[in-house]
């Protein structure tokens, strides 16, 4: 769609559609947050031991008008005018806490052993009742309405049950782990734990919940003096609203839709990272490199099937494979001049990745794959005597 000033009529035939809304939105919101931690030895030996626990609240009101008038060109020959005259009512409140602790166990010929165990509950409620205030007379046309942010002193059986919702989200996570520590060897095995649970009201209730627990290890390993190598595996679950098998169009050119085969998405991050310093002369020298490379499994995308007819567009998650990604950076900083005075820093980076994704072919969704090259450096200048400093910099990026 694209947005003209009226009288474009004639441009305007040759569109799918043509879309206006104006809006006017008010909102509060007040939160708070609390922490505590503690640290120290414990009572055997150089063993130490931490302590952490907080919790986050949060409470927010907000309420949008909308004045939403969508026409039709004759590419879309048929399909009536659509004026929506609306009201979103929009509360909610939350809370999390969140408290964990750590004992560290030392042993001779620098062998470590450390357990964790972190535990996180949080509660979420939120509300958004559409209200169709074009249901009333004299409500329900551009020229007619009366002005936006007007109520009508009744709103008995104006509200549009099918996109209002009520939804309740509730959540524990236990994540207990020990990490191996000899040397230049650090091995962990956390494992994460998760119960959660949503009650959705959307013109009835819905109910969906999800417990599953997952092995995430991780390895550190000094390679050398100064390289450091490391692996991590995660794996991260779908928001449950995802799972949902509802459908909502109160945008009549977006409607959205749930997927209840959603899976866990799983990511693979290796690195290799360098960092050095040195004195020759008396002078300083830095020099710090790293690669990364990433990969995604069952990465969460939006698939979208578009209507040409209508200029619809509808979407639904789906989980898709082939995301990955390498990048990379050297930095390099010297200082020049007897007394040091001046800092010559160098930089250069790059990145590589290839994007999949769902895109919309032929009135239908279909996976795709785009690969993008990103290379970009710096060098940097400055010069210090006493308080006062200078400096001049200049980048190249190429993408």
């Amino acid at each position: 769609s694209l947005y003209l000033r009226p009288g474009s009529n004639g441009f305007e035939d040759m569109l799918t559609h043509f879309v206006t809304n104006t809006a006017k939105t008010g909102n509060h919101e007040w939160k708070g947050s609390v922490r505590a931690h503690y640290s120290g030895k414990s009572f055997v030996a150089d063993d130490r031991i931490r302590f952490t626990a907080g919790g986050d609240f949060s409470n927010y009101a907000g309420n949008t008008f909308s004045q939403y008038n969508l026409r039709y060109g004759q590419n879309a020959d048929g399909m009536k005018p659509d004026f929506r005259n609306r009201y979103f009512d929009a509360p909610s409140n939350s809370y999390s806490f969140y408290a964990g602790g750590e004992y560290q166990l030392n042993f001779p010929s620098q062998l470590l052993l450390l357990f964790t165990y972190n535990y996180q509950q949080s509660y979420s409620s939120h509300t958004d009742n559409l209200f169709r205030l074009d249901r009333l007379d004299g409500w329900n046309s551009p020229e007619g309405a009366p002005a936006i942010g007007t109520l009508p002193s009744v709103t008995e059986g104006l509200m549009d049950v099918d996109n209002s919702e009520h939804g309740v989200l509730r959540s524990h996570v236990h994540k207990p782990a020990v990490e191996l520590r000899y040397r230049k060897l650090s091995v962990g095995l956390p494992v994460k734990a998760e119960y959660a649970s949503l009650d959705h009201w959307q013109n009835g209730k819905y109910h969906k919940s999800r417990h599953y627990w997952a092995v995430e290890p991780s390895v550190r390993y000094i390679i050398g003096r100064s390289v450091v190598f490391t692996y991590k595996y995660g794996v991260s679950a779908p928001a449950l609203a995802y799972l949902l098998d509802v459908r909502n169009d109160r945008n009549p050119l977006s409607i959205s839709l749930g997927n209840p085969d959603l899976k866990n998405t799983l990511s693979h991050r290796a690195s290799l990272s360098h960092n050095s310093y040195a004195t020759p002369g008396g002078k300083t020298r830095t020099l710090s490199w790293n690669a990364n490379y990433v990969l995604t499994r069952r990465a969460l995308s939006m698939a979208r099937t578009y209507d040409r007819a209508s200029g619809v567009s509808t979407w639904r998650p789906a989980n898709i494979d082939g995301n990955w990604h390498i990048d990379g950076s050297v930095d390099y900083s010297r200082a020049l001049g007897k007394k040091q005075r001046f800092q010559l820093t160098a930089g250069a980076k790059t990145r590589y990745e290839n994007n999949r994704d769902y895109i919309s072919v032929d009135d239908k969704s279909a996976a795709n794959s785009v690969r993008n090259l990103k290379v970009g450096g710096d060098l940097r200048g400055d010069y210090r005597l006493g308080n006062v400093s200078l400096g001049a910099v200049a980048a190249l990026i190429y993408c």
